[in-house]
């Protein structure tokens, strides 16, 4: 427990690379199958490990092309909405009739509660006007994932958080290279059990974990992914401030 607790900065890299990895296995072997087929076809006399290789790499430059068009398409919004949401809060603040209108509408409490927060500095709108995205990236990313290097330093740099990002994604390619192996070792650990009295099939403890496993984390995923863009466009076609944001 010691260790565990001792390594968490180390080990927390190899188990966001595990929970991926598993996420996405369905996926990769799905690929995987198409590629087989696909060697067969060309003659290939061993297509077992060259199919899932090929499947990791398609799936992962798959992945990628998301990611890159989304942040392409998502900044953009993201830095003008907060420019707009910046100028709101100052009229907000400082111009009357907007307040007199917004106290129409919001309850006395919870009025005077937004203008003392907004007041006090909590939130600069000078701050959102001139936001720096890579920049606001680079410090949420060294607080979310300090990695290896910090255990070592203690720091929290932009390198160590990029130095963590490549251990998530080489671990995780091993690990989706490697999964039906893992698997495999996993049903060894964990064998079927013989049937109890009256009981019509074995008991399959590993069996049961990875359903319960795949309905939790790969549908969540799915559902907030899924909600997640949603909001996001409904937000933002609404003109909501912020709307992509929240």
């Amino acid at each position: 427990g010691f260790l565990l607790y001792y390594l968490r900065g180390v080990l927390a890299p190899f188990c966001f690379a595990l929970l991926l990895a598993y996420i996405l296995d369905p996926l990769v072997t799905k690929m995987e199958s198409v590629f087989k087929r696909l060697f067969v076809r060309k003659g290939a006399k061993s297509s077992g490990k060259a199919s899932r290789v090929s499947a990791v790499i398609t799936v992962l430059a798959v992945i990628a092309g998301v990611c890159v068009l989304a942040v392409m398409l998502c900044v953009p919004v993201v830095v003008e909405q907060s420019h707009r949401f910046a100028v709101l809060m100052e009229k907000f603040i400082s111009d009357s009739s907007w307040t007199l209108r917004f106290r129409k509408l919001i309850p006395p409490d919870l009025m005077n509660g937004l203008i003392a927060h907004f007041s006090e500095g909590s939130i600069d709108p000078a701050t959102l006007q001139n936001i720096n995205f890579w920049q606001g990236l680079s410090a949420i990313g060294s607080k979310l994932l300090p990695g290896a290097l910090g255990v070592l330093s203690g720091t929290a740099s932009l390198v160590v958080w990029v130095v963590s990002l490549l251990f998530i994604i080489m671990y995780m390619i091993f690990l989706m290279v490697d999964f039906p192996e893992l698997e495999a070792r996993m049903r060894i650990m964990f064998p079927k059990k013989a049937p109890l009295p009256g009981e019509p099939e074995p008991l399959d403890f590993l069996g049961k974990v990875n359903t319960l496993m795949k309905t939790y984390f790969r549908s969540q995923t799915l559902v907030a992914a899924i909600v997640g863009a949603l909001y996001a466009i409904i937000f933002s076609i609404m003109g909501l401030p912020m709307g992509a944001v929240l």
